[in-house]
């Protein structure tokens, strides 16, 4: 007879027996038990079946020949549970966990070991490249050609079991560049000598061989190109550059330049090439640009200008003053500018570019699960992250089995066909590269049975109920369970699947009655009790049980409830005996059950209904049951995460009992408290938010938050925080105060006498998804802090009979630099704050990116010396305001991909109004204003605009500091340029 095991794939066959009975014969296979199995070709006379779990399991097949059907075959398959004791274990040492690149590394896995000390065999595999040899021996070695980390697994098996996956992380590392060793050194000739160019102790630090590339990149003739030692000379005047580059055997490799001068008596005078900044850092497919406005012509001619990237990558434009070079592959790379002056053209100037490796992303594949076989896993790769916040995507890999949902997903589902531990991969790419893979280990245990518990035996009469009890029942994981109560000689069960019921019959016998429990995987065995059904009772003769008024309690209000029967009665006045019982499920005990007024600890809010029958010492009575309700108060405390228990009447006294980790629910209702009691990690959330007030005092904030962290306020209307002192910290709705990691999402923060938020000295504090609105003061007022400001709506924000105050956001420092304090406020809509819509008076960074601007007061202000490195992009300002960005004195800016549309009102406002600030402004779209741009000895370099429309599309004023207007567009404006100084150069407008 074949063995069994869950998972196992068993062929089972039907064969027909009747003559005749083989032609046009339909076949129906059943299964009449556990549904912890899969039927597969059910109407065929062979079909297959696959359980998931060990027991017997029953199946039965029909025939079916021109509609009739033949009585069931019955056939029972006993599944055994599978032996693991056996199953080999894979071990790896390996030699090296960190090499360098053109190095191999030696894995071992021969002290992997059978428990019955059979003969393995060995399975290796490298999950994400390199090359394995003898990929089925117990050593093998690996190389890779990349530098990263790489995966290995090692599988082995004794040809009944095989082991669970073991792996080891190897990290190839590049090594260093070459060092070039020779003298520094510029050299003037004569036409026609030479000079030698020695770089022959130049070496490499990791040992490897190096070779020598020379190169003329402007004329001259070198004696070699390859070898470490070269001469120059020339038979033309001039200024030469040579560049040489020593390589390494893996790729790795260093760059210098040396300029060479020769003259004669009739050499010309020649312009001189020049870069701005001629050494710059940047990134795998970041652009840089390169300035070559510093070049001169020692005669005063016109200049035009010729770009080169020398060592690969695309400069755009190669022919104008400047030019933004672009490469894919990191290194140092070397441009070129030479300059013309219509006659002669200079030497190179040369600029280098260091261009950093994309940073790899990191995958985060999640914890390690137990789940029990039969349920799903959930990957969750979401907190995987880009050190350049690209985009990421995803890839999931079973490694040993089992099926992933979506392997594209951040977040998937995993599933098995059988117990054990599975292994799965996630690799995350940021459009450029993959990341390192990182496993998680996912372990599905068998499912033990839950028990059955139908209670003890009992005794009632013709056409009386009984109350049949299965709370005891239980499963060994505490799953919830499922009831299922038959009765096998007839009678009525009002509520079968409930864990109690009642029974009546009409008949006086003995019956038999079964309780199955289901946990969610399998059923437990039944378990039976008898009832034991009498006659009638005489007339008259039954008690009257009365288990009292239903009642209501508010939790807190008592610590024990006492029930009451002293109105039961009994027609011949015997005395009476009492049972009480639950008639749900709840953590509460009646004790003692058998008195007239027994009492029980105050349960968690609910409804609960308890029953009582009284007995005469000869007759039951008819059961009476009484319902207790116990109510919510107003604020639920979590002290397991999320319990739904109704505990406080304020926040602030839920946050005394609350522990770090804790949930507060805030149910609706209006609160009149101040907070400021708050602990780490707490969860403050209103479950309606709408109608879930917090109403402050103003002589303080609604929230104070001092010195706390991982602090988390959702959905609540919080209002009337504030008194009128502006100085004051804790002035606002919610006030942070040295407190980190705070979220502030999904409120309403309305109608504050003060400020609607206000941070100082924070850190990493998130302001999402609030409506922030008609606030006295400003909506967000920060000091000293970082934060970011995403999807918000910000209206009408700051009260214009109080002058001093801000608007929507206010960034101001507190005392000395705010340079490490970055700002990122993005995706919001501002809507008629008065005065400002955001003012800058800090020099913290600060970026301002993809908003909605419609009206109010001035739209982006700095103040005098704020001294802010400011980046304004992709914003759209429409409507009416003062000026829309106005910035003096010491501001960087970067204000690239706006639209700015001031709807023809008539005014005086400016677009970009610019006192003493630096920076660039490209690729606006500008239309319908008195003055588009205005500035005023401001060093700005303006390229790539649309100004349309304008009353004056550019004014440029002061006495020093020109612009550079390049390639801008300007359509239909009254007056493109005007200058009030010495005019100042334009190019390709």
């Amino acid at each position: 007879m074949s063995e069994y095991f869950p998972g196992d794939t068993i062929r089972v066959q039907a064969t027909a027996t009747n003559e005749g009975e083989s032609e046009g014969v339909q076949y129906l296979w059943e299964l009449l038990t556990s549904s912890a199995a899969k039927l597969m070709h059910a109407d065929s006379s062979i079909a297959f079946f696959i359980p998931m779990t060990s027991g017997e399991f029953v199946l039965s097949v029909r025939t079916i020949v021109n509609g009739d059907s033949s009585q069931p075959a019955v056939l029972n398959i006993i599944v055994n549970a599978r032996d693991t004791t056996g199953t080999p274990v894979a071990f790896i040492t390996v030699s090296d966990s960190v090499a360098t690149l053109g190095e191999s590394v030696t894995l071992d896995g021969s002290e992997s070991h059978d428990p019955e000390n059979d003969p393995l065999t060995y399975k290796w595999e490298s999950l994400n490249g390199g090359r394995l040899s003898n990929i089925d021996s117990a050593m093998v070695v690996f190389t890779a050609e990349q530098a990263g980390t790489y995966i290995v697994t090692l599988t082995v098996s004794d040809d009944v079991n095989e082991s669970p996956v073991a792996s080891v992380k190897i990290r190839f590392v590049a090594g260093s560049p070459p060092v070039i060793v020779m003298a520094a050194y510029d050299s003037v000739l004569q036409v026609n000598d030479s000079v030698t160019l020695d770089a022959s102790q130049s070496f490499d630090p990791d040992g490897h061989e190096i070779t020598f590339h020379w190169r003329r990149l402007n004329g001259g003739m070198l004696t070699s190109t390859d070898q470490a030692v070269t001469s120059f000379k020339s038979s033309q005047p001039g200024d030469f550059v040579i560049l040489l580059k020593v390589d390494d055997q893996f790729g790795l490799s260093s760059t210098r330049e040396i300029r060479i001068f020769v003259r004669d008596s009739q050499s010309p005078e020649l312009p001189t090439a020049c870069i701005v900044e001629p050494d710059l850092t940047t990134r795998v497919s970041e652009p840089v640009w390169l300035d070559g406005s510093c070049s001169t012509d020692p005669t005063g001619g016109l200049l035009t200008y010729q770009w080169q990237a020398v060592d690969g990558g695309t400069v755009i434009p190669i022919d104008s003053v400047r030019t933004r070079f672009v490469v894919d592959k990191a290194g140092t790379y070397v441009i070129s500018l030479v300059v013309n002056n219509g006659r002669h053209s200079s030497a190179p100037a040369l600029a280098r570019v260091e261009v950093m490796p994309n940073r790899p992303p990191v995958a985060v594949a999640g914890d390690d699960q137990t789940l029990r076989f039969g349920s799903t896993a959930t990957l969750d790769g979401t907190t995987s992250f880009d050190p350049e916040e690209e985009e990421l995507s995803f890839k999931w890999t079973a490694l040993n089995g089992g099926a992933i949902e979506v392997p594209s997903a951040s977040v998937t589902t995993f599933s098995a066909d059988r117990p054990g531990t599975y292994t799965i991969s996630l690799v995350v790419n940021d459009g450029l590269e993959d990341s390192d893979p990182d496993l998680v280990n996912i372990t599905f245990t068998p499912n033990q049975p839950p028990v059955a518990d139908a209670g003890d035996d009992d005794t009632t009469f013709v056409n009386q109920p009984v109350t049949l009890d299965g709370t005891d029942s239980h499963d060994p994981e505490d799953d919830p369970l499922t009831y299922l109560w038959q009765s096998l000689e007839g009678g009525t069960l009002t509520k079968p699947e409930q864990a109690i019921t009642s029974f009546e019959a009409s008949e006086a016998m003995t019956y038999t009655l079964s309780l199955k429990v289901f946990d969610g995987f399998d059923w437990s065995n039944p378990d039976f009790l008898n009832i034991t059904v009498v006659d009638t009772i005489p007339p008259g003769k039954t008690p009257v049980a009365d288990a009292g008024p239903d009642t209501t309690y508010l939790l807190g209000e008592t610590e024990t409830i006492t029930l009451d029967g002293s109105g039961s009665t009994d027609p011949d006045g015997k005395p009476l005996q009492f049972y009480w019982k639950s008639a749900e499920t709840n953590p509460s005990n009646i004790d003692p059950d058998d008195v007239m007024r027994p009492t029980f600890p105050l349960p968690i809010p609910g409804r609960y209904v308890f029953i009582l029958t009284v007995f005469n010492g000869s007759n039951y009575s008819k059961p009476d049951q009484v319902v207790i309700t116990i109510e919510n108060p107003d604020v639920f405390v979590s002290k397991t995460r999320r319990l739904s228990v109704n505990v406080f009447r304020t926040i602030a006294e839920g946050l005394d009992f609350a522990q770090p980790g804790d949930l507060i629910l805030i149910e609706s209702g209006t609160y009149n408290e101040t907070v400021d009691n708050f602990k780490d990690d707490i969860i403050l959330l209103g479950l309606n938010p709408a109608n879930t007030i917090v109403d402050g005092d103003p002589s303080g904030s609604t929230f104070f938050l001092n010195g706390v962290g991982g602090v988390t306020i959702r959905k609540l209307t919080i209002r009337d925080g504030g008194r009128l002192d502006p100085n004051q910290i804790d002035v606002a709705g919610i006030s942070c105060f040295q407190s980190n990691d705070i979220t502030i999402l999904g409120n309403k923060i309305t109608e504050n006498r003060g400020d609607g938020i206000r941070l100082v000295s924070s850190e990493n504090i998130m302001i999402e998804d609030n409506d922030i609105t008609s606030n006295d003061f400003n909506g967000i007022r920060s000091s000293s802090s970082s934060y970011e400001v995403r999807n918000n709506r910000l209206i009408e924000n700051s009260d214009p009979a109080n002058s001093s105050q801000i608007g929507a956001i206010s960034i101001e420092s507190v005392g000395g630099s705010a340079s490490s304090f970055t700002v990122v406020i993005q995706d919001n809509e501002f809507t008629s704050n008065f005065v400002h819509h955001i003012q800058v008076a800090t020099n913290s960074v600060i970026t301002i990116a993809s908003n909605t601007f419609n009206s109010g007061g001035t739209g982006i202000f700095t103040t005098s010396n704020s001294g802010a490195d400011l980046t304004v992009g992709d914003n759209h300002f429409e409507g009416t305001f003062a000026s829309v960005i106005f910035c003096q004195d010491n501001t960087t800016l970067s204000i690239e991909n706006n639209i700015f549309d001031n709807m023809n009102v008539s005014n005086d406002n400016k677009a970009i109004d610019l006192i003493n600030c630096t920076g660039e402004i490209f690729e606006n779209r500008i239309s319908e204003y008195p003055v588009g741009i205005l500035l005023f000895s401001s060093a700005m370099n303006i390229f790539n605009n649309t100004l349309s429309n304008n009353d004056i599309g550019i004014k440029i004023t002061g006495d020093d500091d020109c612009p550079t207007i390049e390639n801008n567009t300007f359509v239909g404006n009254g007056t493109d340029i005007d200058y009030s100084m010495t005019a100042c150069p334009q190019t390709g407008n």
